[in-house]
Parts: C-alpha cells; sequence; structure tokens
C-alpha cells in the first residue's frame, strides 16, 4: 500500500469520526477569512 492510500484510509476514518467538527472547523475558517479580507461569496 502507498503512501497516498494509507493517507486516503486515515482521512477517511478521520472524516467518518470527527466529520461535523471538521466542517464546523471549516466554517469557522471560511467566517475568519471573509472577515479579514471584506469579501462575503463575490467569486464567480
Amino acid at each position: 500500500m502507498g503512501f497516498l492510500d494509507k493517507a486516503k484510509q486515515q482521512l477517511t476514518k478521520a472524516v467518518d469520526q470527527h466529520g461535523d467538527k471538521i466542517a464546523t472547523g471549516v466554517d469557522r475558517a471560511a467566517d475568519a477569512v471573509d472577515k479579514k479580507t471584506g469579501k462575503n461569496d463575490d467569486i464567480r
């Protein structure tokens, strides 16, 4: 099993176990970036 296969397997397990926490973290990071840059969904 190669490096990427192992990484994919581990990430899949992490998402299955902690998907809600990961989503919350991504949302918080997006909010922080929007606040710092002053942009809100202006990208098309």
